[in-house]
């Protein structure tokens, strides 16, 4: 599911996940990792409730399923609760869920905030940072997220061309 998904095999990776959740629905990861790839696909309603339900039974290393929260309350608006899912998630480690927080500060206007987290993602990754649309268009499928994720960004000053449908 992951490699299909990751090679914009977006039906192939849905139907992987779905067989493998249908195979086992108990299975918490797979319910999350298909949840995350159906939310990330367009389909947030059900994904980010298979998502919030591998989160309730503590799928997943700490901080990973989190950052998945924090996209789907960002898509449906909630900046506030948007904000609090990223500030759990796996920032440490992970430099694409600084990203998400760093959209997210900028939907809410925190600047100063947001610079210290750009300051560290420009160090720490400094290719992603030049890539930010690849990145983002590889997770997010659909133009009309990818435009939400990057109304954020652009609002702190980040220079990001407009999305083209895909």
């Amino acid at each position: 599911m992951l490699v299909s998904f990751f090679k914009d095999e977006i039906d192939k990776a849905l139907q992987a996940g779905a067989a493998a959740y249908a195979t086992n629905p108990n299975d918490t990861e797979v319910a999350g990792e298909y949840g995350l790839r159906l939310a990330m696909s367009g389909r947030w309603q059900s994904g980010c409730e298979l998502v919030s339900s591998a989160v309730n039974k503590n799928a997943g290393p700490k901080g990973y399923y989190e950052v998945g929260m924090a996209l789907c309350a960002l898509m449906r608006n909630d900046i506030q609760a948007a904000e609090l899912w990223s500030r759990m998630s796996d920032l440490q480690d992970n430099p694409m869920h600084r990203l998400v927080l760093l959209s997210i500060l900028g939907a809410v206007g925190k600047t100063a905030e947001a610079k210290q987290e750009k300051v560290w993602l420009d160090v720490h990754a400094p290719e992603m940072m030049n890539n930010i649309r690849r990145e983002v268009s590889l997770r997010l499928q659909r133009p009309e997220d990818q435009e939400r994720f990057f109304s954020g960004l652009r609002a702190l000053g980040l220079a990001i061309e407009p999305t083209r449908g895909k």
